[in-house]
């Protein structure tokens, strides 16, 4: 850990090389990369937002004629300051 005052703070991690190679989708959110675990990626496919419900309050999408529960990386990754 490297901390400056007023600068900021720079935290080094070092990781098994075996962690540093795992397969990853990297995505955008607010600005910020983000590294996905391929082996948690079932599939990709194209976001139709014309194609969604609400069902009891959760917004979903439907894909395949079946309706799946649509959540935004945003709101878990980068939360509005204030809303942690």
């Amino acid at each position: 850990i490297d901390s400056t005052m007023g600068k900021g703070t720079k935290i080094t991690i070092k990781v098994p090389l075996t962690l540093a190679i795992l397969p990853t989708l990297m995505v955008g959110v607010a600005g910020h990369p983000f590294a996905l675990p391929l082996a948690s990626v079932n599939e990709i496919f194209h976001l139709d937002l014309r194609r969604t419900n609400v069902v009891d309050g959760q917004l979903t999408i439907i894909v395949r004629e079946k309706s799946i529960p649509l959540f935004y990386l945003q709101n878990w990754l980068a939360p509005k300051k204030g809303k942690v």
